[in-house]
């Protein structure tokens, strides 16, 4: 067992150091807007940059470029920002400072738009200080703000959605789009993603979304199956002799985990529970007895639980269609069967049930759908439920392969 655990550990520290290479490809557009290929530091921006940390190659020196050294940048299937000068509407959205004025009031900024969707019309984003506007340009049009302000009347707060009719007279040449898809579209980026996706779709069926995690909290199916490799030892504190190391076990491990991928971090943090079940855990091993006719006897351990394990999930990018984990959670272990059978003296422990809760750890490997799981339990001792004398050491450590199924798309 102890072998299978140092394998464990060296596959987390790798993970780990993996989780440090969070440089991805990309480019960036420089001030003679000649595109300069690279790796760019992911760090997943919440507000608009004003720099980026970038390499020549993967092992190259880190430079900072400015927003003053470059028109925009990309990150390979993440992130694209272009720079832009525009007009920002600062008037506050804040609950407790509204005003009784329903127009924007604008000031002239340069800045970094994120890019939501891009096509014969694009749709972009800029956050900062508490202020977040989403742009829109169509064919060689300008960046224009969607208008969206918020303001008093009386004491009941109302909207200037002027929005829906910029969108609507802009986008209303796409037969896939009504009228009422405007009357009802929210301030909120998946709502207008989806319009502009809509849009560029419309007369382009090879059109792709840029929408991606970080909109919306999606959800996994994963299915798996693999291998548990345990080992079972047992003291008593009423006897020396009772107890015993029942050794070493490998057992099928099967089981299913419904995943949330959480919409923040380009979908880097991700929530799942599920079942997982092993094939029963069967041991005999030879007990002494003090009895000269029959100085020793046969003991069997039988052991079977299912496993509901809640946990927290972080990705790493590691390529175009790869990833690596780290998982850290709480298991319930649901005993169904515990029991000691002796062959010659009584039987001191019958057949029990019960509930224990421990850590676990894991790393694992995606590719696409697939993906390989490590997973080492902290402290499981199956009979603490069970036994008030009793002590058991369950070492566990199982490793599965899988198939992951998005249930988010239609």
């Amino acid at each position: 067992m102890k072998i299978y655990t140092s394998l464990f550990f060296m596959l987390f520290i790798c993970t780990a150091m993996v989780a440090q290479s969070d440089y991805l490809p990309g480019h960036y557009i420089n001030s003679a807007n000649q595109k300069v290929t690279g790796f760019i530091k992911n760090e997943d921006w919440k507000a608009s940059p004003n720099s980026i940390q970038f390499k020549a190659t993967a092992q190259g020196n880190r430079q900072t470029i400015s927003i003053g050294q470059m028109n925009g940048f990309s990150i390979t299937g993440v992130d694209a920002y272009v720079k832009r000068t525009f007009e920002l509407d600062v008037s506050t959205d804040n609950l407790n400072n509204l005003t009784y004025s329903k127009e924007p009031v604008f000031e002239t900024r340069t800045g970094m738009l994120k890019e939501l969707a891009s096509g014969a019309a694009s749709l972009y984003y800029y956050e900062k200080e508490g202020i977040k506007e989403y742009f829109y340009s169509k064919g060689d049009t300008e960046f224009e703000p969607l208008v969206h302000v918020r303001y008093l009347v009386g004491d009941k707060v109302t909207s200037n959605d002027r929005y829906k009719q910029q969108l609507l007279n802009a986008l209303n040449d796409c037969a896939k789009l009504t009228e009422s898809d405007f009357v009802k579209l929210n301030y909120k980026r998946s709502a207008l993603t989806k319009i502009f996706d809509k849009y560029n779709g419309c007369n382009d069926a090879s059109y792709n979304s840029r929408i991606g995690s970080g909109t919306s909290t999606s959800f996994n199916l994963n299915l798996y199956a693999g291998a548990n490799f345990s080992n079972f030892s047992l003291t008593n504190d009423l006897s020396a002799t009772r107890g015993g190391d029942f050794g070493s076990n490998t057992a099928l491990r099967f089981g299913v985990e419904l995943e949330a991928i959480l919409p923040f971090n380009n979908g880097s943090w991700a929530v799942f529970t599920g079942l997982a079940k092993n094939t029963a855990y069967e041991s005999t091993i030879v007990q002494q007895l003090s009895s000269a006719n029959t100085p020793e006897q046969n003991v069997t351990l039988t052991y079977s639980s299912i496993n509901i394990p809640i946990g927290v999930r972080y990705y790493i990018a590691a390529g175009d269609a790869s990833r690596v984990s780290l998982n850290l959670g709480y298991m319930f272990d649901v005993v169904s069967e515990i029991s000691l059978e002796r062959e010659v003296t009584a039987n001191d422990f019958e057949n029990s049930t019960g509930t224990q809760g421990l850590l676990f750890v894991g790393a694992g490997f995606h590719y696409k759908q697939f993906f390989v799981k490590a997973n080492l339990d902290i402290g499981k001792d199956p009979f603490k439920a069970n036994s008030s004398f009793y002590n058991s050491d369950l070492s566990s450590f199982n490793l599965v392969v899988g198939y992951s199924i998005d249930l988010s798309k239609k």
